[in-house]
């Protein structure tokens, strides 16, 4: 059984969505930072960035179908020498995830003081292609999504995205689920592991309720 919630989108803007949940997440003081990808001024490219200042996440655009850096070298680079001081979310696709804990399984990357957020992952264009996509497109997060949702395939996505077995998270303490949900109206907040609960608790959203849904995440192991 996993702790769920939904949260409304406003207008249809799942970004702006994305931005609130993790709005709330420093000014309830539940994580002290937020790794995440900001929208560059251009809009053509996305950094993962830390961040501490809720009102810098204005520029936080976690569905940008691109991913120029994979954030599990990010926090291998955060905490290999030395756990994290902080209470962090880390906001990343299933991917990165995985890679995020092989590093850890080789001593490489440390989730101490580390909240996983995962979310459901539609694909990723190459940085020249997303370029290309988000070029006078005020809202990339947002009209990608809206591709998602007319069905249409899109054959620009990276090859090794339009393969993936595993498009939602296996390993998360929160997943952001997508996949299944009418994302332009709700979202999803799935608590999978005690950490992710206290989150989602915290959030103190109402109407919270238990649903049965397969989550693998709640049985992952470093050591296995």
């Amino acid at each position: 059984m996993a702790k769920t919630v939904s949260f409304s989108v406003k207008d249809g803007s799942i970004t702006g969505a994305m931005r609130q949940l993790l709005k709330q997440l420093l000014e309830k003081k539940l994580v002290d930072a937020v790794l995440v990808p900001l929208e560059l001024p251009s809009k053509e490219n996305v950094v993962q960035s830390l961040v501490t200042q809720p009102e810098a996440l204005v520029a936080a655009n976690p569905l940008a179908p691109v991913l120029p850096v994979n954030t599990a070298n990010i926090v291998s680079k955060m905490t290999r020498m030395a756990s994290s001081q902080k209470k962090v979310a880390v906001v990343a696709r299933p991917c990165e995830l995985r890679a995020l804990i092989e590093l850890t399984k080789l001593k490489q990357a440390s989730l101490d003081n580390i909240v996983l957020v995962g979310m459901d992952c539609f694909g990723t264009y190459s940085v020249p292609d997303y370029k290309q996509f988000a070029k006078g497109t005020p809202a990339p997060g947002d009209e990608f999504m809206k591709g998602i949702k007319s069905g249409k395939a899109d054959s620009r996505l990276r090859e090794a995205c339009q393969i993936c077995e595993y498009p939602y998270p296996l390993i998360a303490d929160v997943t952001v689920g997508l996949i299944g949900n009418d994302f332009g109206k709700e979202i999803m907040l799935l608590a999978n592991t005690p950490v992710g609960e206290q989150v989602v608790n915290g959030l103190g959203w109402p109407g919270p309720r238990m649903m049965a849904v397969k989550q693998p995440s709640t049985s992952w192991s470093l050591t296995g």
